[in-house]
């Protein structure tokens, strides 16, 4: 749903998807959910390769959506919200090429 109201503005409500890792050809959007605990959290993952290999081809975030901060308050932080394993909500991060990345 967030996701959606992300695109709703756009001319077609229509996606396709598909489950990507860090060797696959990657298109202009790429939507990554929960990397934050992938990224602070484990030493490897073919997410965090994934998140690399955008940095290294120029991929930006435009647009970011986070659970509530109050949630963590709730659980302690971050690491014990995301490891209780109750998570009604991950961080979804929409990321897009910059085909003319300023130097």
């Amino acid at each position: 749903m967030i996701v959606k109201k992300f695109y709703s503005n756009k001319r077609s409500n229509v996606f396709k998807y598909q489950v990507i890792d860090e060797k696959i050809s990657l298109s202009e959007f790429i939507v990554i959910t929960n990397k934050d605990f992938d990224l602070y959290h484990l030493k490897k993952s073919q997410k965090r390769s994934l998140i690399a290999r955008l940095d290294k081809e120029n991929y930006k975030i435009i647009k970011e959506f986070r659970p509530p901060e109050i949630l963590y308050q709730v659980m302690g932080d971050g690491f014990d919200f995301y490891s209780s394993g109750i998570v009604p909500i991950w961080t979804v991060s929409i990321y897009r090429q910059d085909k003319n990345p300023q130097n």
